[in-house]
């Protein structure tokens, strides 16, 4: 036992005269005993069956059971001698051994005795129809297996496909027909791994042992698979069998039942979505939803007294008792909605639970000092709360706090403590948690209490029903227990682990217990029935029992293990020392997990890489992801550390000379998960160091992208440049070629109006003639001859001198260049803003009320908006214009915002202003913007004076500059 390897040989009783061990021989005598085939008495290798099974139809009377243990005992005859021997001298490795406890093999799974080749099932032929097990199923049966032939389909050629039914789904289907009477199982609250998910939901395992009884029948079909995050999803489907037995056996009235929470009240089946860890139904249109109830939990009633095996224990500090407050959990309430079976119970029940996290020294010291460990007044109230204004007077916290009370520290290794849980429940539950709490420094954290009473069942007789809530709310405290005392960079380390839903990890439950009820042997309570179905509910799958002595048993689950008998506290110290290992195995399964989601976000990576000219997001898609992996990387190496380092330091407890406790090392077999552990921290720390190269390589193409992406920008840039350029020179030529046209016109309008003024015809040098063209023309438009005379009479000696008209139509012409053409340009220019020369950008990035601010925009002449949306952000930019001349001093700016709705953070704001229409410096621009954000409320009064302050610290670090700037001069001067 010390090496830990044991033999094993074959039963070997006194042969009877008929070759069979006595017991075969004494149970049916030599008359009805099993005729061997005449070729295995001849020792031949062949072994005809169809003759075996004559024999046995002829002779009758035996069981099964006895005819493969007749069976068995052919073989270790017939192999003789040597093969014999052989079989009987085979020993089973430690890890052999363990892995025979730990899977529901069967008792031939993994032996030292001889085993007989396993017969292939022959293909069922057309038409055949088998009716052995009509009478082995229930009505239970018949309706769960139409509620999955309701949502699978197999195929029955190779062009249809495989319809399932994922298991979390039927689990919710059995649930609400359970609830509505339909089928009549049991249910307990029960942590289901949902891909990367842990779901808490109400659980029927009887449910679930049905479907076992279906698969071992062949009713159903299953299937497993990967899911993209490293998980794993089981499906159903019914077979053809399956089929066959529903049309002998299902009943209208079974089948009108299940109909009626599989389908809506019109006729249209639901179906069922996840989301947010809640199950909701559906049907296919998506009009109709509905939440279902199968994640409400239910809470009891119970009274609990801290417990810490006396193995972890080092000081005489006595624990609290509540065992004086028992009475008060009788007269709580419960949310318990279904009528459970009892079964199995239990008396005087220790539980313990225990979890590794990535602790160290330093981690261990700062939980000390956090504790008050060296305090005069030792513990207090804590929570996880961080405190980001500790310079404030009032501190608000949640409801919900965890008392502490000291018990024994030592620096180097480890820390005991009471936790007294205050958290806040449904009105009438009655809650009394104390729970005994183990920190120590290679990560492994032990949770334990002793039940003093569950509801209205005393210390004495805690029914699994009710036991298997109650172990639902201490998975739920202890987490929130030991997040509120660990440090935040511990909490992104778990975060990291279990992807982002540290508050559901799993635990694994050890549970004591003195007394059971009914008391039977080991083997016994593993029925695959109603006993089974209830142990489950506390350790989920079971996997083997044992008996440890006349009064000990063992139960092993997949979620926790059962030890019951007088002297269950005796194995404790075996069971501590399983349990850290088995924590560790637990952590190690999820980091490993997480591992191969990081390698797998890494090819994603390189295959945006590689294809990121298709897509214009690739690029900062890609440096997203990166600057997550980057971290996920450095977290899973510093947390691989702290399990090196935590397996390096690891010690287990020895199993003495007691042989019950030898029985029990060789079952639990610490050592072969500690080896198991080492070997995978090493693998993965070649898992690790691969992610963390390929990281490199893609760190250098996004490198080698981006410079490729700044060559065609620049590129790009030149060649705007250019066409910017050469826009220009066509713009200035236009330009002039505008100014000569406009000029030319302003002329030919001068010299239109001193010819309707003068009257003269420019070409015409004959006063005469000039006097008659005129006449002719003023007598045309009505004018008395007279006073076109007299008109003319008066300017005719002026403009009868050469040259004087043409000056005349040249002073016309400049005039109305001047007052019509410049005056015009300008109002122009005025108008689309020209004229704003002094632009003044500042930039904030402060938070504001977003609510505010757009309340301050209603009053603003908004004259512009834009809005620029990506994934992780949505960027808006305004443009007002100012109106109130005389708070601005003159002429009102323009002012440009631009902030995040997102975030709610304002960035930048721009004004545009007139230099020579206002006499505001920036200084003055700023405050008076400052000033608007107060009054409106964006911002509060103390960001304000930090923004004053930080803009006054930057103006006067720009004047030191000029200032060093000056002296350089002067001295080079």
């Amino acid at each position: 036992s010390e090496c830990g390897v044991y033999s094993r040989k074959m039963a070997g009783e006194t042969p009877g005269s008929n070759g069979l061990p006595s017991l075969v021989t004494a149970k049916h005598g030599k008359k009805n005993s099993v005729r061997r085939p005449a070729a295995y008495e001849e020792n031949d290798t062949t072994f005809d069956l169809d003759q075996l099974e004559e024999s046995v139809g002829q002779h009758g009377g035996m069981s099964a059971i006895d005819a493969i243990e007749t069976v068995k005992a052919m073989a270790g005859v017939t192999m003789g001698g040597a093969g014999a021997s052989a079989y009987g001298a085979l020993q089973l490795s430690a890890s052999e051994q363990w892995s025979s406890a730990f899977a529901r093999q069967g008792a031939s799974a993994m032996s030292a005795e001889a085993q007989l080749p396993v017969l292939a099932e022959r293909p069922e032929a057309e038409g055949e129809d088998d009716e052995a097990f009509d009478d082995k199923v229930s009505q239970d049966h018949l309706r769960l297996l139409f509620l999955v032939s309701l949502y699978s389909k197999p195929a029955e050629n190779d062009e249809e496909k495989e319809i399932w039914i994922r298991s979390h789904a039927v689990m919710v289907l059995v649930f609400e027909g359970i609830v509505t009477g339909v089928l009549n199982y049991d249910y307990s609250s029960c942590a289901v791994a949902i891909g990367s998910e842990r779901v808490w939901m109400n659980l029927s395992q009887e449910g679930k042992d049905d479907l076992d009884d279906l698969r071992e029948m062949k009713m159903i079909n299953t299937i497993k698979l990967s899911t993209a995050d490293q998980g794993s999803v089981q499906g159903f489907q019914i077979s053809f069998k399956g089929q066959k037995l529903l049309k002998r056996k299902l009943t209208q009235s079974s089948q009108d039942a299940v109909n009626s929470f599989c389908f809506t009240a019109d006729g249209q089946p639901l179906h069922v979505g996840m989301q947010d860890q809640k199950f909701f139904f559906y049907t296919s249109d998506k009009e109709y939803k509905v939440v279902s109830k199968v994640t409400d939990t239910e809470d009891v009633s119970y009274v609990s007294s801290p417990y810490l095996p006396d193995c972890i224990r080092r000081g005489l500090r006595g624990m609290t008792s509540n065992a004086h407050r028992a009475y008060e959990s009788a007269a709580g309430k419960s949310d318990i909605k279904d009528e459970y079976s009892e079964v199995v119970s239990l008396g005087e029940v220790r539980v313990i639970i225990g979890e590794w996290l990535p602790f160290g020294d330093n981690a261990i010291s700062s939980l000390m000092d956090k504790l008050g460990c060296q305090d005069r007044i030792q513990g207090g109230f804590f929570s996880d709360v961080i405190d980001k204004s500790p310079q404030d007077e009032v501190l608000e916290t949640p409801s919900g706090l965890t008392g502490v009370r000291m018990l024994e520290f030592d620096l180097l290794n480890f820390v005991n403590f009471e936790a007294d849980i205050h958290f806040a429940e449904d009105e009438g539950i009655v809650q009394v948690e104390n729970f005994g709490t183990h920190v120590r420094t290679d990560g492994f954290v032990l949770y334990g209490i002793k039940i003093e009473a569950i509801m209205d069942h005393g210390a004495d007789n805690v029914s699994l029903d009710l036991l298997s809530r109650l172990l639902m709310d201490m998975q739920h405290d202890s987490t929130r227990i030991i997040d509120s005392l660990v440090s935040e960079y511990q909490r992104s380390l778990l975060d990291m682990i279990f992807y982002g839903d540290r508050f559901s990890r799993d635990k694994y439950n050890i549970i004591f217990a003195e007394m059971i009820n009914p008391k039977m042997s080991a083997e016994l309570y593993l029925d695959g029935k109603e006993h089974e179905s209830e142990i489950k509910q506390v350790i989920g799958d079971a996997y083997s029992s044992h008996n440890l002595s006349d009064d000990d048993v063992l139960i092993i689950g997949k979620l926790g293990l059962l030890v019951t008998g007088r002297g269950s506290s005796r194995y404790e110290p075996l069971c501590v020392s399983y349990l850290t290992m088995i924590c560790r195995e637990r952590f190690v399964k999820y980091f490993y997990a997480r591992v191969f989601l990081m390698d797998q976000t890494l090819r994603q990576i390189r295959e945006l890489i590689n294809h990121y000219d298709e897509d214009p997001n690739s690029v900062s898609n890609v440096r997203k992801m990166m600057g997550d992996v980057s971290r996920g990387v450095i977290l899973l190496d510093e947390c691989l550390l702290y399990l090196e380092e935590s397996l390096a330091h690891c010690s287990l407890a020895g199993a003495g000379g007691d042989k019950s406790l030898q029985l029990l090392a060789s079952i639990l077999n610490a050592g072969v998960l500690l080896e198991s552990l080492k070997r995978r921290v090493a693998d993965m720390r070649k898992n690790v160091k691969g992610a963390s190269v390929e990281l490199v390589s893609i760190q250098k193409m996004t490198g080698v992208i981006s410079d490729t992406q700044q060559g065609r920008m620049q590129d790009v840039l030149t060649l705007s440049a250019s066409r910017l350029n050469d826009i220009q020179k066509h713009a200035a030529d236009l330009q002039s070629l505008l100014v000569m046209v406009k000029t030319f016109l302003t002329g030919l309008f001068a010299f239109e109006i001193m010819d309707r003024l003068l009257g003269f015809a420019y070409v015409s040098v004959d006063p005469t003639a000039v006097a008659f063209t005129s006449n002719v023309t003023m007598l045309e438009e009505g004018v008395t001859k007279s006073a076109v005379g007299d008109y003319f009479d008066l300017i005719h000696p002026i403009v009868a001198w050469p040259g004087v008209q043409l000056v005349l139509a040249l002073i016309c012409w400049f005039v109305i260049n001047k007052l019509y053409s410049d005056r015009r340009l300008m109002a122009l220019r005025e108008e689309h803003g020209l004229t704003r020369n002094l632009i003044i950008r500042y930039t904030f990035n402060v938070p504001i009320n977003l609510q505010a601010l757009q309340d301050m925009l209603m009053y603003k002449y908004v004259v512009q908006e834009d809005l620029d949306s990506d994934e992780s952000s949505t960027f808006k930019k305004l443009v007002y214009n100012e109106m109130d001349t005389l708070k601005w001093r003159g002429d009102p700016p323009k002012v440009e915002i631009l902030y995040d709705s997102g975030i709610s953070y304002l960035l930048r704001v721009a004004f545009h202003l007139n230099r020579s229409g206002t006499r505001l410096t920036p200084e003055a621009v700023y405050d008076l913007f400052i000033e608007d954000l107060v009054l409106a409320q964006v911002i509060n009064v103390q960001q304000s004076k930090e923004l004053l302050a930080a803009f006054s610290r930057k103006k006067g670090l720009e004047q030191d500059a000029d200032e060093e700037e000056d002296d350089d001069d002067d001295d080079e001067a």
